[in-house]
């Protein structure tokens, strides 16, 4: 009984190696976003260029119940003339709609020199809530967000929010 049981923890060990292969330490550091952000454990990240030569990254962890997720992603140099602010908007309302969820509140918060989106949606279906930034800085959005199943906005939630900072 012993040995069946030992046998069995090792084949899920062995299984989930490969996925715990992009396991990093706790900061998110990335040259091609120009970025950095601290996550409150080990995250999984990925960067890639896209089907029409976007480039993005994404990095995501789970702690005490909550999934912490940050993209960028690098459009080309015309939405440089997009307004920021509605270019924020849009993408808040789409981040909602995506996740099947509304918008709960809305506030405006400042990166240096730049005007960023922080909204709060609330999917029903799931009885979660998405505490959601974004920031469009140059030619690069920034979207970092927590999924969780309360309201109330904790400590790990603030630091990874308040510890983004661009590189240059």
């Amino acid at each position: 009984m012993k040995l069946k049981l030992l046998i069995q923890a090792l084949i899920i060990i062995l299984i989930s190696l490969p996925g715990m292969a992009n396991l990093q330490a706790q900061k998110f550091n990335s040259s091609t976003g120009n970025c950095a952000i601290n996550f409150p454990s080990s995250f999984a990240k990925a960067e890639k260029t896209t089907a029409n030569g976007m480039k993005t990254g994404f990095a995501k962890t789970k702690k005490d119940g909550k999934m912490f997720v940050f993209k960028y992603l690098i459009h080309n140099d015309a939405i440089r003339r997009t307004n920021a602010s509605k270019f924020n908007e849009i993408s808040a309302l789409g981040l909602a709609q995506a996740m099947k969820g509304t918008q709960k509140k809305e506030t405006k918060f400042n990166y240096k020199n730049y005007e960023g989106l922080e909204t709060l949606v609330y999917i029903s279906s799931k009885k979660l809530y998405v505490f959601y930034r974004v920031v469009l800085i140059g030619n690069i959005q920034y979207q970092f967000y927590v999924i969780s199943s309360s309201a109330n906005k904790n400590t790990d939630i603030n630091n990874f929010f308040d510890s983004f900072t661009t590189l240059k």
